[in-house]
């Protein structure tokens, strides 16, 4: 029997080990195939990095180039600022040159050669620009015709540039599809391999079944304690050691400090032997450590023979790999320092023992920017570096005021440093001035030297009421403080600061409730022809009253915005200002163009649209009759969702405006792309229009730019004749303000437009009117 058994077993191995050398064989071959295909993939992709991006890369670039020279000319045509000409303008033109030049070096004289063409006309109508703008006498119809041949010239480039990117665009998609194809071909040769691996992976594991069936078992299970690697224990029904197997006296061996096998579990041991008698349906497993080692063990109780059964294994490499992961989950993946769970559980602890601390918050102030410039990759760099910098700010401090102190990184560019028993001392303006004055300089960066701004708050621990949620909180608020008078500074928590963060809190929570209790409403501002002789309609105002108290639409619109309310409180107004067109016209003021103003959020809603032509189907009116109002900086936001937002408002057929025009920063070549109606001068500009010539000649150039653009203009903040006298002489098309009326109540607009009414009988039947409905 012993013989065949040998037989069998040489025969299996005999087929297992050709089972190993076919799956050897087969992985060598598909490593070289994959080795050979990775290959083709990378040459395709190093084709495509190293000439087709680059050229695609700088088409762009010259595009962006030739658009950038003709804003800034046509800029310096509405300013006559020469500096637009020389500092800003001049440098495009020898962008241009460079970039053209690389672009000649990626694709070739002969694809170049039209844009270079171009570019010399460009340029010689430039020059012959800033001839004419800084003479004495000024052709302005010449300056316009030198301006189209600039625009035709960028405009020519074009086709070449698209045609260049649609040949490179064509060469990469070929490259994609090769990539595809290859990759495709080693998907299906690995899912070959994988396939016939499963098939001898069966085969091997039948042989491997029938190996274990022929094995004996019977002696191997009788010398199972004998043979543990892991110790096994036997103990009475008192605890005491019956029996203990080899492997338990090897660890003993390896651990001094242990004299008995009883001390290799923990001094808990009664108690757990009674647990394991009293409920034996389950396995009672505990862990004890020894020294740096670590063991777990299971207690079985065996009623038939009286004993417990204690199984010990060393789990030490286990639990250290535990251990190492739960420090890295209280590690910042980034920078490896503490996190924010970290930093939560540390400062509830010394909150709970009643420990004196000064939380110091400092923050990178701009994320957003730095995300926008550099990417997200480029942004972490950046605040690694901010990082390195605070880490030996830290270690200095710790080492020169032996402060007892600690580092966290909470979030992306927030760091906190928890200071025990330090308020307000000259150690922790120590600190907090080294902070500041590392940063008011460059710092390294793996981007190299930047100027990296950052706020830092700082706020105490008064046992009494504050939480760790608490002082994060007014830190937080610190740090908004300190970004509000300029940042790289010091701000310490001011309860002042505090109660106005409240009350935002408080506001948002009332606005939540604002439509619902009737606490809104619209107001009308009156807007009148430049001469004052006619009424051309109102702006519509919001205005909030809640718990008796008149809120300033200053306080509580940037509170809307910041919590998403605009977007329904916007939504209102719309609907609300619809109503009160309907009921102007339903007197009989058809006439009347009333102006709506739209938040940056609720222009860039989607539905936006639809929303507008539903309300002025709900209440029949003409889309002529509202006006919506955008700032340029919505827009500019957005260039490409703002300018379709707009064609699709056009199409609707209501009017357009840009309000507070030249407070923002637009393109002036995106301006004239703008389908806009009007263009509403700032009442920063008008203020002192009587008596600042710098303020006039803004003023003049907005009126002439808007004529220009066959854009009408309206100022706002009129307050004096002087002023009005000054916007007449500019052509200035409407105006409103104070000098003729302050925003007004429904009622008090429409008899405030009776005086505008030429014909008696007109006012006789819309006086008619509304003393109807005020009967009714």
């Amino acid at each position: 029997m012993a013989h065949g058994m040998l037989i069998n077993t040489t025969h299996l191995n005999r087929r297992a080990n050709l089972i190993y050398v076919l799956v050897l064989a087969l992985g060598v071959a598909l490593t070289l195939y994959v080795n050979w295909s990775v290959g083709q993939v990378k040459n395709t992709s190093n084709r495509l990095i190293q000439n087709q991006l680059p050229i695609l890369e700088v088409s762009r670039t010259i595009d962006r180039l030739f658009g950038e020279h003709e804003r800034l000319l046509y800029e310096y045509y509405a300013t006559v600022d020469t500096t637009l000409f020389t500092d800003a303008a001049v440098p495009r033109q020898s962008e241009l040159k460079e970039a053209l030049g690389m672009l000649a070096m990626y694709a070739g004289e002969d694809a170049v050669a039209p844009i270079h063409q171009q570019l010399d006309i460009v340029i010689k109508e430039s020059n012959a620009l800033h001839e004419n703008l800084d003479g004495r006498s000024i052709d302005w119809d010449l300056s316009r015709a030198q301006l189209r041949v600039i625009s035709d010239g960028r405009r020519a480039v074009l086709p070449a540039l698209s045609a260049l990117e649609a040949r490179i665009g064509g060469e990469v998609n070929q490259g994609a599809q090769d990539t595809l194809g290859q990759v495709s071909e080693l998907l299906i040769v690995v899912i070959v391999y994988g396939v016939v691996v499963l098939i001898f992976a069966f085969a091997l594991g039948s042989y491997i079944k029938r190996y274990l069936l022929l094995s004996s078992t019977n002696e191997r299970l009788a010398m199972f304690a004998e043979r543990n690697p892991n110790p096994v224990l036997s103990l009475d029904e008192s605890g005491q050691p019956l029996y203990q197997n080899p492997a338990t006296f090897k660890l003993l061996d390896r651990l001094p400090t242990v004299a008995e096998p009883l001390a290799l579990l923990s001094g808990s041991i009664g108690q757990q032997l009674f647990d394991a008698r009293t409920d034996n349906s389950k396995s009672h497993r505990y862990e004890h450590q020894i020294g740096d080692r670590y063991f777990s063990y299971e207690v079985h109780w065996l009623e038939d023979l009286a004993a417990f059964d204690v199984h010990l294994k060393d789990i030490t490499t286990q639990k250290r790999a535990q251990l190492q992961l739960l420090e890295k989950a209280y590690r910042n993946d980034q920078s490896g320092l503490y996190n924010r769970p970290r930093f939560n559980d540390d400062i509830g602890e010394l909150i709970r023992e009643g420990q004196g601390l000064t939380l110091v918050l400092v923050e990178v102030a701009q994320m957003g920017q730095l995300q926008g410039h550099y990417g997200l990759n480029g942004a972490s760099a950046c605040v690694d570096g901010v990082m390195h910098s605070l880490k030996r700010i830290f270690n200095e401090a710790i080492e020169q005021k032996s402060m007892k102190a600690e580092l966290y990184h909470i979030a992306d560019g927030s760091f906190a440093l928890i200071v025990q028993h330090l308020a307000n001392s000259s150690e922790l303006q120590y600190l907090t001035q080294r902070i500041v004055e590392c940063f008011r300089h460059p710092i390294a960066t793996q981007l190299g030297q930047m100027r990296i701004q950052v706020q830092v708050g700082v706020t105490e621990h008064a046992p009494q009421q504050r939480t760790g949620t608490d002082l994060l909180l007014d830190a937080k608020i610190a740090v908004d403080q300190a970004l509000r008078s300029g940042g790289n500074d010091v701000s310490y928590f001011d309860v002042t600061v505090g109660q106005a963060h409240a009350r935002r809190v408080e506001l948002a929570r009332n606005l939540e409730h604002a439509i619902a209790r009737d606490e809104l409403t619209l107001v009308m501002q009156p807007q009148l022809s430049a001469d004052g002789r006619r009424l051309i309609g109102g702006e519509a105002l919001l205005r909030w009253q809640t718990n008796g108290k008149f809120v300033s639409p200053a306080e509580f619109i940037p509170v809307a915005e910041e919590s998403g309310l605009i977007l329904e409180i916007g939504d209102w107004v719309l609907d609300r200002a619809c109503q009160m067109t309907a009921h102007y016209r339903e007197l009989g003021l058809t006439d009347l163009v009333i102006a709506i103003n739209i938040s940056p959020r609720q222009f860039m809603q989607e539905g936006f649209v639809e929303r507008v032509n539903q309300v002025l189907e709900t209440y029949q009116l003409p889309p002529s009759s509202i006006e919506l109002e955008i700032t340029e900086s919505t827009i500019m936001d957005n260039e490409d969702g703002g300018m379709k937002m707009l064609q699709e408002l056009k199409q609707l057929g209501v009017s357009l405006a840009i309000d507070d025009f030249g407070t923002g920063y637009s393109s002036l070549s995106y301006l004239k792309q703008f389908p806009v109606d009007k263009l509403k001068i700032d009442r920063s500009f008008i203020q002192s229009i009587d008596v600042s010539t710098d303020d006039q000649a803004i003023v003049l150039s907005l009126c002439q730019l808007a004529k220009n653009l066959n854009l009408s203009v309206l100022a706002e903040g009129v307050e004096s004749q002087p002023q009005l006298d000054v916007l007449a002489q500019f052509n200035c098309d409407a105006i409103q303000g104070y000098f003729f009326s302050k925003p007004l109540a429904d009622s008090d607009f429409i008899n405030f437009s009776l005086r505008y009414l030429a014909d008696d009988s007109e006012k006789l039947a819309i006086t008619e009117k509304i003393n109807g409905a005020l009967s009714t």
